[in-house]
């Protein structure tokens, strides 16, 4: 290397000399030094994250890439053209000139995937903060009620039945879930039902997904989460099922 960047220093060669070094020029590029690549726009872009959220972001962008891997031959190909052509008529291959200039395409598309892994990683912080304001919240506050239980009626809704099995029924949804803006709107609308509530306990029934729900809303209510190990045969679902 010179001034921090990286030489290849070529003297003649024969064509199929010159075609083996491209292979290997272009597997450098796009493996090894990918992750330089890519750490380098975000640097570019996040000037006021931490090296910790460079890394997620960083992680975040691999994990990207490997939804767009049909494109990478396409880049890797024209690549290799422009290294050939280099190799017949220069003796001296700088690598961070040549990623500079002949491969724009290529950095725009990292730098558009890196771009989308900001976007996700600023969604999940502020996800994450949000969800530590509702804890927050509902730990300061006394307990309304008892225990609530819910159950997934087969579709995209919750019901809720009090400790006797008596449905809660709420007529005006759209006021219970006033910002809250999580990412599934049934889940949206039983948290706000939950946090009108405040139960001292919250058990989950009959779920495919109740562990999913579990973790979700173990977040905002902590302890007072449980997930029902008795279904259908607990007392609650066959109350259910007796009162339709």
């Amino acid at each position: 290397s010179q001034d921090d960047q990286e030489y290849v220093i070529v003297e003649e060669l024969e064509n199929g000399d010159v075609d083996i070094l491209s292979d290997i020029l272009v597997q450098y590029i796009f493996k090894i030094y990918q992750p330089e690549i890519i750490g380098s726009i975000i640097g570019n872009l996040s000037g006021f994250y931490d090296y910790a959220d460079r890394y997620q972001i960083l992680d975040k962008t691999k994990g990207k890439l490997v939804f767009y891997q049909d494109k990478i031959p396409d880049y890797q190909k024209a690549a290799h053209s422009n290294i050939v052509e280099l190799l017949h008529t220069q003796g001296i291959f700088n690598i961070e000139g040549f990623i500079v200039f002949r491969l724009k395409e290529y950095i725009f598309f990292l730098r558009k995937l890196v771009e989308e892994a900001m976007d996700d990683f600023l969604s999940e912080k502020e996800h994450a903060e949000f969800m530590r304001m509702l804890a927050y919240f509902v730990d300061m506050q006394e307990p309304r009620t008892d225990t609530v239980h819910i159950v997934h009626d087969g579709d995209c809704c919750f019901n809720l039945y009090d400790a006797a099995g008596n449905r809660y029924y709420f007529h005006d949804q759209t006021t219970l879930i006033e910002n809250i803006t999580l990412r599934d709107e049934a889940i949206d609308v039983l948290i706000g039902m939950l946090i009108s509530l405040l139960p001292e306990r919250i058990i989950i029934h009959q779920n495919q997904k109740r562990q999913q729900l579990s973790d979700i809303l173990t977040e905002i209510f902590s302890y007072r989460v449980e997930v029902c190990n008795k279904c259908p045969d607990c007392t609650l679902m066959k109350n259910v099922l007796i009162k339709g």
